[in-house]
């Protein structure tokens, strides 16, 4: 039996968490769909879904995000933001990748970064990746979406033909397998402790504590991408700052990493 298939062990791990509701799915189209729909019904802050396989899972720009049963952790969290969090929404994207990377220190004793916008990774491979969805009323957001896959053990990595940027797992880095409802358990908890600094100067400061590539070439999607730009940091709107070969700054609020240059 898969662990996030035991309904007992999913009230054991979740009943004690500051969720205000949750929703375990055993096979489901996308978990951010089913949030995005619950959003709309009226669902509270800290809602959780949480499926065991998707069938349609996505991640950025459209790309489908795969999502085994029994090795792979996916789930969707539903925030209702306050109004003094409303001019740093952008923010809300690292919620969950700076979350994921204080659970792997504190319990893996490994290291993540955060590859801006919106991965995690683990030795230079990806292992987890962030979807940020809004629903608004007179331009105003009313929830926020942040669904999150994360590769944990064996057989949750797609095939290498399938991958746009090389992956791994948690079993793989750490080299045991991974409990995915304590992981689910840590991650929540130190999402809802990192919400609190999200106004404030220490979470950016955190953020870039993370960020990778720091001070390395790269190229950018949002660029001309035969351009190599220098990353030197994540912005208070929570943008990539980067500057050229000339020393010119820019502040790039869409896009992605394409390729690392290793010097």
């Amino acid at each position: 039996m898969s662990m996030l298939d035991d309904s007992n062990g999913s009230s054991s791990h979740l009943n004690h968490l500051p969720l205000n509701k949750w929703e375990f799915k055993k096979v489901t189209d996308s978990t951010n769909d089913d949030a995005l729909a619950w959003a709309e019904a009226g669902a509270p802050d800290f809602s959780l879904v949480i499926a065991d396989k998707q069938l349609s899972g996505r991640g950025r720009a459209e790309r489908k995000w795969v999502t085994n049963p029994g090795s792979s952790l996916a789930f969707s969290l539903i925030l209702r933001p306050e109004t003094p969090e409303i001019p740093f929404i952008n923010r809300f994207v690292a919620l969950p990748a700076l979350a994921l990377a204080c659970v792997l220190k504190e319990k893996y004793q490994k290291t993540a970064c955060l590859k801006w916008p919106n991965d995690v990774l683990i030795d230079g491979a990806k292992v987890s990746g962030i979807l940020m969805e809004c629903t608004w009323q007179n331009d105003l957001p009313i929830a926020i979406i942040i669904g999150m896959g994360i590769n944990v053990n064996q057989g949750s990595v797609p095939n290498k033909n399938d991958l746009n940027y090389p992956a791994t797992s948690i079993e793989a880095t750490i080299g045991e397998p991974v409990n995915r409802w304590d992981l689910l358990s840590s991650i929540i908890l130190n999402i809802s402790h990192l919400r609190t600094k999200i106004c404030s100067p220490d979470f950016i400061a955190e953020w870039n504590d993370h960020l990778a590539f720091k001070g390395e070439w790269v190229r950018l999607s949002a660029i001309d991408q035969n351009q190599e730009v220098k990353v030197l940091g994540i912005s208070d709107q929570g943008y990539l700052q980067v500057e050229d070969h000339l020393t010119k700054r820019h502040t790039i609020e869409f896009g992605e990493i394409l390729h690392i240059y290793t010097q």
